[in-house]
């Protein structure tokens, strides 16, 4: 890697790249060879814009470097979550692994115990195997546990318990709200009852009346707990039903959710889990 490339990197000047690579004259292998180095050193310093200008080349994202690091590797070690997902989207390999030298680290073991939770929570996103251990045995939850990273050790162990991948991490509260109503309609949970609806009526009310869709957000969010009959709303109690005395004709209970509109509300309903981290 000629000098002023390797000092243009360090520096970012991502122009002064971009000229070097259109006016020299060296063979394809040999261009090729030099975007390799050029990418990984600005994966490490995190230089989006210069891995922009190299990805253009054609570079190997499976060759290795120091103790057998991949460009990937190097992102994250940079905590850079563009770069990461820069190279993701290029077609690196999410489980590649180091050298015994290097451990045998995968990049999610690197972010995990660095910190990154943003760079944590994409390549799990992105199919990252929580259950992949290093030379010592050792996988990303409990590097991120023993150096005191909380927030990775909590994810990681949420996505380990929930199934292993990141499905099935985003299917936990959906599976547990069709586990509520199946409880219900058969008499083994119990909703609350009783209540006319004036509350839940003049909370939508207010939520109605506000003057943007952030402040009924907000108005609805904070109305905790819940009003009382809003849970039977959803996941009505049969007992009625299965009574033989009729209830009388103005004790109405609440009107049972369609099975059809209820998966499409499960289809369509987002939950925290299925937020992006800020960048």
């Amino acid at each position: 890697m000629p000098d002023c490339l390797f000092k243009d990197t360090i520096l970012g000047e991502y122009k002064e790249i971009r000229r070097w690579f259109r006016t020299n004259t060296l063979s394809e292998i040999a261009q090729r060879d030099i975007a390799e180095k050029t990418l990984y050193m600005a994966a490490l310093r995190g230089k989006t814009k210069i891995m922009g200008v190299v990805l253009k080349y054609k570079p190997d994202l499976k060759r290795r470097f120091y103790e057998g690091e991949t460009p990937l590797h190097a992102a994250t070690y940079s905590l850079c979550h563009r770069a990461v997902s820069l190279l993701l989207d290029n077609g690196a390999q999410i489980d590649a692994q180091t050298d015994a030298d290097g451990g045998g680290e995968t990049p999610l073991m690197t972010a995990a115990r660095r910190g990154a939770y943003a760079v944590v929570h994409l390549l799990l996103r992105r199919g990252a195997d929580v259950a992949r251990s290093n030379v010592h045995g050792i996988k990303a939850e409990r590097l991120a546990r023993g150096l005191g990273r909380r927030n990775n050790a909590a994810l990681l162990a949420d996505v380990r318990v929930a199934g292993g991948t990141w499905a099935d991490y985003l299917r936990v509260p959906r599976t547990r709200v069709l586990a509520l109503r199946i409880l219900c309609e058969r008499g083994r949970a119990t909703p609350p009852t009783g209540h006319d609806g004036t509350a839940l009526h003049r909370l939508i009310a207010r939520a109605r009346d506000a003057s943007s869709w952030a402040e009924a957000q907000s108005l609805l969010r904070a109305a905790a707990p819940a009003p009382p009959g809003l849970l039977a709303r959803l996941f009505p109690h049969r007992d009625a039903a299965a009574s033989d005395e009729r209830p009388p004709r103005r004790a109405r209970g609440p009107r049972e959710l369609p099975k059809e509109v209820f998966w499409r509300v499960l289809e369509y309903w987002r939950c925290d889990r299925d937020d992006l981290p800020p960048e």
